[in-house]
């Protein structure tokens, strides 16, 4: 078992924007924010990534491909069902970025599953502002430093 923490990432609205989301092979283009290739690389040296989404199965891959991440993460996983998460973290340090504070219904669902609830959550959750498709987006130009702090938190 490999001791890396886990890093869990949202897709829609924290990685990217998706205007049309009706599910057109041909036509779904996602809009990644701004820095997000550059941010994956410093993530995949903090921990493992993965991708929750509360998207479904047919859809992750689709837009994770769109904007060139499909290969870049560990695995993706839909929150819409019963998921890996916990066996993939599997004891191990992981941290949750959503664009969803920890009281929303879909922040806690993906938490649980993850194997967090409550209080004892609040250590695994890094939140940021939804992305709207916006090109001076500058979100992700912190965010690496703020998992690693999450995650060095949760080492006490």
């Amino acid at each position: 078992m490999s001791a890396r923490p886990v890093v869990v990432l949202d897709m829609d609205e924290t990685l990217l924007h998706t205007p049309d989301t009706e599910l057109n092979k041909a036509r779904l283009r996602s809009i990644p924010r701004p820095g997000l290739g550059k941010f994956m690389r410093a993530v995949s040296q903090i921990g493992e990534v993965h991708v929750l989404s509360a998207g479904s199965s047919d859809y992750i891959p689709l837009a994770l491909d769109s904007v060139g991440l499909l290969s870049e993460v560990r695995s993706w996983h839909s929150s819409r069902g019963r998921n890996p998460m916990k066996q993939i973290i599997n004891g191990r340090r992981w941290v949750l970025v959503d664009d969803r504070g920890a009281s929303s219904p879909l922040t806690i669902a993906k938490l649980r599953q993850c194997g967090g609830a409550g209080l004892r959550a609040a250590n695994h959750l890094v939140v940021v502002q939804p992305f709207s498709g916006d090109r001076r987006d500058k979100v992700l130009h912190n965010l690496p430093g703020l998992i690693a702090l999450a995650l060095e938190v949760q080492r006490g």
